[in-house]
C-alpha cells in the first residue's frame, strides 16, 4: 500500500491515546480528542457479535462485502469494490467475527507524503450506532497521523460526527459521473 509507517501492529497495537500534530486547518479544538481504539467491539443486540478490525482485505470474497452502497444510484460492482479496497492507500474493515461478514469499512488515498483523501466510511444499516464508523475513522486517522492534511467530503447532515472526531469543516467541491458504476473494473 505504499507507505514506510509500521503496520499498526507494530505500533503496540494502537495502544495509547492516539494523536495527531496538525489537520488541514486549525489545531484540534481543546476537549475534543480521539478515544483509545478498542481491539474487539461488542454488538448489544447482535448475538454473540463481536468487531474486529483489520487492514488485511486481500482475501476478501464478494459474499463479505454484501449490503453497502444503500442509496446510490447503482452501486459499484464487486470487481469495482475489491479495486478500490486493494488500491487504497490505506483499506481498513470491521469484520462481525459471528458472521465473518464485513460490516463497515474505510478507505483513505494519498501521496504517502503530506496529503491524504477519505473518499468512503460506511457502515451497514444494522450495525450503525454502535461506534463502528467512530472506531474505522479513529484508526485511519491513527494510520494517516504522519501527514499534513487529511480531507474528506461528507453530506450536511454527517458534518457533526466529523467534527466530534476532532475535524473541521471546510468547503468542497465535487462531481459524480453514475456511468462509471456501469462500467466494470479492469
Amino acid at each position: 500500500m505504499g507507505s514506510s509507517a509500521p503496520p499498526p501492529a507494530a505500533r503496540a497495537g494502537f495502544a495509547g491515546p492516539p494523536t495527531r500534530a496538525s489537520t488541514s486547518g486549525p489545531a484540534r479544538p481543546a476537549g475534543l480528542s480521539r478515544p483509545t481504539p478498542t481491539p474487539g467491539t461488542a454488538i448489544s443486540g447482535q448475538t454473540d457479535s463481536v468487531i474486529s478490525y483489520t487492514t488485511q482485505v486481500k482475501d476478501l470474497t464478494d459474499g463479505q462485502l454484501d449490503g453497502f452502497f444503500a442509496g446510490w444510484p447503482r452501486s459499484p460492482s464487486p470487481q469495482q469494490f475489491h479495486a478500490a479496497l486493494h488500491g487504497s492507500y490505506r483499506a481498513l474493515v470491521a469484520t462481525d467475527e459471528h458472521t465473518g461478514n464485513v460490516v463497515g469499512f474505510i478507505t483513505a488515498i494519498s501521496d504517502g507524503i503530506l496529503t491524504a483523501f477519505i473518499p468512503w466510511l460506511e457502515v451497514l444499516p444494522a450495525y450503525q450506532g454502535h461506534g463502528i464508523g467512530a472506531e474505522l475513522l479513529d484508526r485511519m486517522l491513527t494510520e494517516l497521523d504522519n501527514l499534513y492534511s487529511v480531507d474528506l467530503t461528507c453530506d450536511e447532515d454527517l458534518t457533526q460526527f466529523y467534527v466530534h472526531r476532532g475535524m473541521i469543516p471546510l468547503r468542497g467541491m465535487a462531481t459524480r459521473n453514475p456511468a462509471a458504476l456501469a462500467r466494470t473494473a479492469s
